[in-house]
């Protein structure tokens, strides 16, 4: 990795950037002012500060990311700007490569964890609407059963009352 600081200049910077962005770096950090060119006499200096290796080191790809994302931060974008010919980028320098790969690997398993923990979501939503239902329709069932319950204990007691005005007459 410390051999990408000595050159004076390099292809495939959207590996770099990339990686930064996964990182946290902002494009103000990474990048010449006012646009999303990467500067690599700034990004020399983040490889060069042990900071840019415990972040790589203490990554995590799952769970929830409370922050807000800007457009750049977003797996989308981060996944087409890896769109790069592998061969070409192995044959140009192994370090550019495996940087490569820790950054697909990286949007793999948080795409993955995105999507599962979307599927979970969905799933305790459908059960939550499937409960909600059932206890809607047991509400109703017993509602039913008591109106139903109730007229028949007016009937009877209506019936009881004419039975003992009937007895009482005769």
């Amino acid at each position: 990795m410390l051999n990408i600081r000595n050159y004076n200049v390099i292809k495939f910077p959207r590996v770099l950037q990339s990686v930064c962005y996964l990182l946290g770096y902002t494009r103000e950090e990474i990048c010449e002012d006012s646009t999303n060119k990467l500067s690599f006499k700034k990004v020399r200096e983040i490889i060069g500060d042990e900071t840019f290796y415990q972040k790589m080191a203490e990554y995590k790809f799952a769970g929830p990311k409370n922050s807000e994302f800007r457009e750049y931060e977003k797996m989308a974008f981060l996944k087409k700007n890896l769109e790069l010919e592998d061969d070409q980028l192995e044959q140009y320098s192994q370090t550019m490569y495996k940087l490569f790969q820790w950054a697909q690997m990286a949007i793999e398993l948080r795409s993955e964890d995105v999507t599962s923990r979307r599927d979970r979501h969905e799933e305790l939503k459908q059960a939550r609407e499937t409960a909600t239902a059932q206890a809607e329709e047991r509400k109703v069932k017993l509602d039913s059963a008591l109106t139903e319950a109730q007229a028949v204990s007016v009937a009877v007691f209506l019936t009881t009352d004419f039975i003992s005005v009937l007895v009482i007459r005769s």
